[in-house]
């Protein structure tokens, strides 16, 4: 599933009857460059950022649906391919799935730091002027995550100078798992409203929640909240996945699958999809203390190579849905806007 031949399909919204637990308050076929968004995040009460892969960073008004370009997508002057996303009040983050990230102050006219080399990211988030990563690096001496690292945290108002693992692969030096299953590009990093950390690696067990001075506070099984798709692959056969797109999506969509996870006031919300019946479907998991309280189908599809991206912002959830391209369908996203009671 990698992000740079990523383009995006058409979703086809159904009829649906509404859950009790979330009422949809818009959907918006988006045009443009704003098709190539790949991932959202709220920025204000009526206004949404939009990672757009190779078009860099724009502002989105929910309501008047006009945008402003604040990041292009050039080496030059922007950021080359911002496929993941994290906002604070403080600062913007850009991430490529591979090669780097960025930052800039979350401010109208604020510049675009230098790139940091970041071998792989999978996902990542603020809080304040706390960074998080789930991805892997490279030693000075070019080994691939020796110290078997995939998350990463650090202090932007620093730039970085203290960034530092915090959450270790199961399968040890290497990291096994998320050198040989990235592509799927699945798993998870998102601070809680109280700064607390939650670390879903997906291809790998276990839910994870670290307190905002890096401690493990709790652990919980990931099993009740019924994604699958561990990486047992061996080296031959993820090499084998990973340049044959139509394979990887057959394979994913055979599984249920972790997309994006939100925090909610006293608990977590976790989108899962699941490919059933010629068509992709999704439900919002509420989590709390580990299980899972209520399970709510969303009222809508799609394709095939589908998936979403989600924020929260008081009552209200951003969805972005996005579909990687076929032979026979034209890019595109849509944006729903979710409200909760």
């Amino acid at each position: 599933m990698a992000h740079r031949a990523a383009t995006v399909v058409a979703l086809l919204f159904l009829s649906l009857p509404l859950q009790a637990a979330v009422r949809v308050v818009s959907t918006t076929q988006l045009q443009g460059e704003l098709a190539d968004a790949l991932d959202l995040r709220w920025s204000s009460e009526r206004e949404i950022v939009l990672a757009l892969g190779r078009k860099g960073l724009a502002r989105y008004d929910v309501d008047t649906r006009q945008s402003q370009r604040i990041v292009n997508g050039s080496r030059r002057d922007g950021f080359f391919y911002a496929a993941r996303l994290g906002l604070s009040r403080g600062y913007i983050v850009p991430g490529s799935s591979f090669a780097a990230l960025a930052w800039m102050r979350n401010a109208p006219g604020a510049a675009l730091s230098s790139q940091i080399p970041f071998d792989m990211i999978v996902d990542l988030d603020v809080y304040g002027d706390k960074l998080a990563v789930l991805g892997a690096r490279r030693a000075d001496d070019g080994r691939w995550a020796p110290e078997g690292a995939i998350v990463w945290v650090g202090t932007l108002s620093k730039g970085l100078s203290d960034l530092r693992p915090l959450h270790y692969s199961e399968t040890g030096s290497g990291a096994k798992a998320l050198d040989r299953c990235h592509y799927f590009n699945t798993g998870t990093v998102r601070y809680l409203r109280d700064g607390s950390l939650i670390v879903i690696p997906a291809m790998e067990t276990g839910v994870f929640v670290y307190d905002l001075s890096g401690k493990l506070i709790q652990t919980w099984d990931d099993d009740p909240i019924g994604f699958q798709h561990r990486c047992e692959f061996s080296q031959q056969q993820a090499y084998d996945l990973a340049i044959r797109p139509t394979e990887q999506w057959q394979w994913l969509n055979a599984r249920t699958i972790l997309d994006d996870v939100i925090p909610l006031p006293n608990s977590i919300g976790i989108f899962t999809r699941k490919f059933s019946g010629g068509a992709m479907q999704w439900t919002l998991s509420v989590l709390r203390q580990g299980k899972v309280e209520q399970r709510i189908p969303l009222p809508f599809t799609g394709g095939e190579r589908s998936f979403v991206r989600a924020d929260v912002r008081g009552k209200q959830i951003a969805l972005l849905l996005v579909e990687y391209a076929t032979s026979k369908t034209p890019d595109s996203a849509r944006l729903a806007i979710l409200e909760l009671p």
